[in-house]
């Protein structure tokens, strides 16, 4: 008798789990990969175009985790190939602080913290 409501429990838990993340944009997701690849090929502007585009289209259509996504990557791109990068995205992960609001200002809060530490 446990064990069936342990094994009904377990199935449960399961089947909420893959019900619970949702899967990112098809559009976006071929954008992030064309970045991804030429970030690894050390064409960090030519990835930046993309991503800003990411970010711009993003915007328009109220898709926090996307800005957000891109925005972190941008800053990991900048933080490599610009003297003094770590200042700089520090500086600009304030500015995202001040613009940002809710669930979004807690994210961004959350890494300039770890930037700090």
């Amino acid at each position: 008798m446990i064990r069936k409501y342990f094994l009904l429990l377990l199935s449960l838990v399961f089947c909420i789990q893959l019900y619970a993340q949702k899967e990112m944009n098809h559009k976006y997701k071929d954008q992030f990969a064309k970045a991804d690849s030429l970030m690894n090929r050390a064409m960090p502007e030519s990835a930046a175009i993309i991503l800003e585009k990411i970010i711009n289209d993003a915007k328009t259509n109220n898709d926090a985790p996307i800005v957000i996504k891109a925005q972190i990557i941008l800053l990991s791109a900048s933080a490599e190939n610009t003297e003094n990068g770590n200042i700089i995205n520090l500086q600009k992960v304030e500015q995202y602080i001040a613009q940002s609001h809710g669930v979004e200002k807690a994210i961004w809060q959350s890494i300039a913290a770890s930037m700090y530490w």
